[in-house]
């Protein structure tokens, strides 16, 4: 779809010369590069800029982390700078390599996405255990913020979890639980699955 899109004419036109921020997951900034300006320089001292950037639903509240590719060659530091400038507006912003792009690009949406499911799963028996939603709403989202606050400041999340722990404890039994469903390797293989898919080629 990009390449029928890009590859014509009047729109490679319109695009010379311009500085095109891309957020297409799955193409890198030198495959659009080439759709859009093809094998030819360009000419009349117009040079078309393209670089990429993911940003997440956060976005929305100013909380997101924009994902924004190294490409090769490098932007201008003015392009580059204007590119940060722009997805600070929205949160904070991450530089990665083209060749991780994509690993940061599944991530960035799956900090949202996976994480919406435990935390479900905590409200739901917060409920059953007989506090409102709307109360266990309001404790876990300062909860993610506590949370937020403690990876900001280096805490490692094992770390955590056992200045949090007891003995004989009953966040030790929420954790024992949590680790006999193989929830960990279930998470980290849901980014690899989301990877992999990314990373197909497009059929047809």
């Amino acid at each position: 779809m990009a390449a029928k899109v890009l590859e014509d004419p009047d729109i490679r036109e319109a695009l010379r010369g311009k500085f095109v921020i891309s957020m297409l997951a799955g193409i890198d900034v030198a495959t659009l590069r080439e759709l859009i300006v093809g094998s030819a320089e360009d000419d009349n001292g117009l040079t078309t800029y393209v670089a990429k950037a993911i940003p997440n639903i956060a976005a929305r509240y100013r909380q997101s982390i924009t994902v924004l590719e190294e490409s090769t060659p490098a932007l201008p530091e003015e392009k580059r700078e204007l590119l940060q400038w722009i997805f600070d507006q929205v949160g904070k912003t991450k530089f990665l390599p083209t060749n991780l792009i994509n690993l940061g690009t599944v991530l960035n949406t799956a900090f949202l996405s996976t994480l919406s499911i435990p935390l479900e799963g905590l409200l739901d028996g917060s409920v059953a255990e007989g506090l409102k939603r709307k109360d266990a709403f309001e404790m876990a989202a300062q909860g993610v913020r506590g949370f937020a606050a403690m990876l900001e400041n280096g805490l490692h999340p094992a770390v955590m979890r056992e200045d949090i722990s007891s003995p004989r404890g009953c966040t030790i039994q929420t954790l024992l639980t949590v680790e006999k469903a193989a929830t960990r390797a279930t998470f980290a293989q849901a980014l690899i699955n989301g990877i992999n898919h990314l990373e197909k080629p497009t059929k047809g």
